[in-house]
């Protein structure tokens, strides 16, 4: 089964899909691998409201796991955490990517996605940190000339997966 692994920003549908779409969905959320003490069952308030305990040399477990779910698993749609590091050992192990973003020059996109991080229940360093890296990762993409979706307001990942005929 050709598979269909999708790096992508925060705030495009990624954990919505995988959970009205399980069978052929699968968000590859990375805090599971990054923090010794998150529980997936943490509201977004709880998890932000206590202290994270950092797990030491988490990327390489979290880039095995994702390599035999692209090998093993039974998900046709795998999504990763968007990072330049992780896009950079992607292509460094030939794996196939597309990078899901949102549209950083659209006017007031950052407003909206404020606005969406503010509803989900995201703190200010949070949102501040993520809103600045969007340009950071649209510069990246574009320099390498990486494949890519670009999201605008009111548009999410579920529509864009359907245009390509993917759903």
């Amino acid at each position: 089964m050709k598979k269909l692994i999708i790096p992508g920003f925060a705030g495009i549908g990624k954990t919505t899909l995988a959970k009205i779409n399980p069978k052929n969905v699968i968000d590859m959320e990375i805090r599971n691998y990054k923090y010794s003490n998150y529980k997936p069952e943490y509201t977004l308030q709880e998890w932000y409201s206590m202290e994270h305990i950092l797990n030491e040399n988490f990327l390489p477990k979290y880039i095995e796991n994702v390599k035999n779910e692209i090998e093993n698993g039974t998900h046709k749609i795998i999504f990763v955490w968007l990072t330049i590091e992780v896009l950079e050992i992607l292509s460094n192990e030939n794996i196939e990517y597309l990078v899901a973003t949102w549209n950083n020059e659209e006017d007031g996109i950052k407003n909206y996605l404020d606005n969406l991080y503010i509803e989900r229940g995201n703190p200010i360093d949070w949102r501040k940190k993520v809103l600045d890296y969007l340009d950071v990762i649209n510069n990246y993409i574009k320099e390498n000339k990486i494949d890519h979706i670009i999201l605008s307001k009111n548009e999410n990942i579920e529509l864009k997966l359907k245009e390509m005929k993917w759903l």
